[in-house]
């Protein structure tokens, strides 16, 4: 049996991704407890490599009101996020999270997740 052109350009393909990291945010869940915010949250490497540690920093509305440290997350690891903080201003409609990561990743985009509480 050969070997053609097409399975060596095949295999030049599959090696020529970069063996990085991609956290992936997922599974946001959000409570506003009268002045309190409860936020669960599940973060992934869906990549190639190990993870560095990095932070998930917390919006309500456009007002950042927390962070807090994630570990290093293996290949296909995941990590469940629970966050809770007492806040002075409840007029907001948003809930965001952001990965902050100093290094690169396959993929930045999905490094946010954001779930509307109230109209």
């Amino acid at each position: 049996q050969e070997i053609g052109e097409d399975i060596i350009s095949r295999i030049n393909t599959l090696y020529s991704v970069s063996n990085y990291p991609d956290l992936v945010l997922s599974d946001l869940k959000v409570v506003l407890d009268g002045r309190t915010l409860n936020v669960n949250l599940t973060v992934w490497n869906h990549g190639l490599a190990s993870s560095l540690e990095s932070e998930v920093i917390f919006y309500a509305g456009d007002k950042k009101v927390g962070e807090m440290d994630l570990p290093e997350l293996g290949v296909g690891q995941g990590s469940k996020i629970f966050w809770q903080k007492g806040l002075l201003f409840t007029n907001f409609n948003e809930v965001e999270a952001r990965v902050v990561y100093g290094e690169r990743e396959l993929d930045s985009s999905n490094n946010r997740i954001s779930l509307k509480i109230k109209e």
